[in-house]
This record gives C-alpha cells, structure tokens and sequence, in this order.
C-alpha cells in the first residue's frame, strides 16, 4: 500500500500475480483510487462469472481496453482524481524516480535516527523497516491517545495509533510523498521531544 513511489517495486521480477495500491500514500494524492496489477498468469485464472459487480475483471478490463468491440459502461470515471494522479506522476517523472526513492530514504533514516536519539525503540525487526512508515513503541507510562492529541491540536501533525493488539502501544509515523523531507522529520522529532519531555 505505501510502497509505490516510495521504494522500488518489481512487480514482474517478483512474479506477483495482483497487487494494489493507494495514491494518498507516496505519490500524495488524495484519497481514493486503489490502483492495481494483475499478471497474464492471474488473469487467465479470472473467475469468470464472479459473484459481485463491483470486483468484476472481466467488465472492468473491457471498460478499459474496449476489447468488446463497443462501449462497456463499468463505472463513472472519477476524472478529478485521475487528473491528480497525472499531474502527481508528472512530478515523480520530473523529480526522477531514483531520486524519490532516494528522498524517502534518507528521511526514513533520519527519522529512525532521530527517535533513537529520543530513547524510543522501534518496533518492526531491523531488514524489515520501511522508510516511508515508521512504526515505534510507545514508552512505558506514556498515553498514546494524549500524546496524539496534543501532537495534533498543537503542532498540526497527525501520527497513526497502531492497530489491533497494538492500537496503544505503537504509533505509527508516515513519510510519504511530499512529506518525504528533512525538514518535515525534525519537525516531527522537535515536536515529539517537547511533548514527551526528551
């Protein structure tokens, strides 16, 4: 969900079958569309008759590639969004792939850098972390929820709470997109070193 403009992704080389995305993550568009990949091998394997209109491959890839020969009416195209998403992939290809991945790593490391600094561990096992979500354990003592809330009405800066089993002891830090800057990483650090005191 979050890699997609954030680290290289080898959908082939991998040999995934179907994969998805969000735009709201690193190519910071707004949310609401969920781009996706499906392998020849996948598609051959489509259910051909599927239970739902609303996942239906079949009446979607002939709504995009007009394979029926006519007009296949799927859905109404959400044109804004897909404005939005041309005009974000405009600035990835300006700003060059290579160098967006670059860009969230490096601020990826130096806000896991950072929070060391602060005394905070991180959660996800070294060779499993993402530059782009940093995931990092509540210290002991401290209300999740009050520290969120304060980093919000104050600083203007929204951290995720974990989820499930670890919706209070983890909170979730992304940078993605344009937030995938330096400046943004120590406003994120300062911020959190007032509030917890550090």
């Amino acid at each position: 969900m979050t890699s997609l403009a954030g680290i290289p992704v080898s959908i082939d080389h991998w040999g995934v079958d179907v994969a998805y995305s969000g735009t709201q993550k690193c190519l910071g568009v707004a949310p609401g569309l969920a781009p996706f990949t499906v392998s020849e091998r996948a598609w051959e394997r489509r259910v051909s008759k599927p239970p739902t209109w609303y996942l239906d491959l079949n009446l979607i890839g002939a709504y995009v590639d007009g394979s029926n020969g006519g007009r296949t009416y799927h859905h109404t195209a959400p044109v804004a969004m897909i404005a939005s998403l041309h005009a974000a992939l405009g600035r990835v290809l300006e700003e060059g792939l290579e160098a967006v991945w670059e860009r969230h790593r490096v601020a990826g490391e130096r806000l896991r850098e950072g929070l060391g600094e602060l005394g905070l561990d991180l959660f996800a096992a070294e060779g499993h972390r993402l530059p782009e979500l940093t995931t990092v354990r509540v210290p002991d003592g401290v209300d999740s929820a009050k520290i969120r809330h304060v980093l919000l009405s104050e600083y203007n800066l929204e951290i995720g709470a974990g989820a499930g089993a670890f919706a209070t002891s983890v909170w979730r830090i992304g940078l993605m997109g344009h937030n995938a800057r330096l400046d943004r990483v120590e406003l994120v650090l300062g911020a959190l070193r007032r509030v917890l005191g550090r």
